[in-house]
């Protein structure tokens, strides 16, 4: 009978662990991406190719693409790095 217990404590732990972890650094927006024309885009994640596009994802969700040529800076919340 105390196995039935247990259950529902075992259950909501896990339900509350998978919340953690779906939510977890969703909102954090790591980088700032000054283009050559002045511009600034806050992103969460930004992936650059060898083909010469780099992949943005805003903080607003929304996902662009742009030429490598067109990024002046990329300031990270501890770091610059330059195009």
């Amino acid at each position: 009978m105390k196995e039935f217990h247990l259950l529902p404590i075992l259950v909501c732990s896990f339900a509350f662990a998978m919340v953690i972890i779906s939510f977890q650094n969703k909102d954090i927006c790591k980088a700032t991406i000054v283009m050559d024309d002045g511009t600034k885009i806050k992103a969460r994640k930004l992936t650059q190719y060898e083909s010469g596009t780099t992949d943005i994802i805003k903080c607003s969700g929304e996902h662009i693409q742009v030429p490598n040529q067109t990024i002046k800076k990329i300031k990270y919340a501890n770091s610059t790095t330059s195009n």
